[in-house]
């Protein structure tokens, strides 16, 4: 989440994002939590996302929840939360403002129920390296559901002709079977891709169930 999303606050965060809560929302609410205070989450970004507040109203604890974000001005607010902010209470998140990449290092969790993440722009080799090491340290169990959102009219030049390339199946599916083959992780059960525009913008959102 940008600065400037943060500075706007959450009801106006909601309005700009309604298309996507129409199809996000829904699979957060398929997915079975049968003791939260054995459920597991990373969630990226996590400031003012329905996917917190989800999972906060279903009983997870905040010490359940790993946040990350590389923006230092969201970060500082997620490391200290105000009292205006109860939702935020007891989650953990990095030392330091950093990208997915290397907060992965630091997620305590060895195995996750869930992981929410949302790219904005079109997946690249960062990306696919932030997953490959998602899948070698932390366990997806049976269950696990792997969300993954990214914007098709945005990324680098070299990301979108490579991206375009590939034939089968969706962008974001590619990515996560080429990071379970490096990996050597479990294969996944079921994979949806959704798709919903905001703001002219096409965006992709992968569901995996493992």
């Amino acid at each position: 989440m940008s600065a400037r999303s943060f500075s706007v606050g959450k009801s106006r965060r909601d309005d700009l994002f309604r298309e996507k809560d129409d199809v996000t929302l829904p699979i957060l609410r398929r997915i079975i939590i049968r003791r939260p205070g054995l459920f597991y989450a990373v969630l990226m970004p996590s400031l003012y996302g329905p996917e917190l507040f989800h999972l906060r109203e279903r009983g997870v604890p905040g010490r359940n929840i790993f946040a990350v974000e590389r923006d230092r001005q969201v970060h500082a607010v997620l490391a200290d939360p105000p009292d205006s902010y109860p939702h935020l209470f007891g989650i953990q998140t990095t030392p330091t403002a950093m990208d997915i990449r290397h907060a992965i290092d630091h997620i305590p969790f060895t195995e996750i129920d869930l992981v929410y993440i949302d790219l904005f722009g079109q997946p690249n080799g960062s990306h696919l390296q932030a997953l490959i090491k998602l899948f070698k340290l932390h366990q997806m169990l049976s269950g696990t559901v792997l969300i993954i959102t990214y914007g098709r009219n945005r990324g680098s030049a070299f990301s979108c002709r490579l991206n375009a390339r590939l034939v089968s199946g969706t962008v974001g599916q590619a990515y996560v079977e080429s990071a379970i083959r490096e990996s050597g992780h479990r294969i996944y059960k079921e994979i949806r891709g959704h798709e919903y525009v905001s703001r002219n913008i096409n965006f992709n959102i992968t569901e995996v169930l493992f």
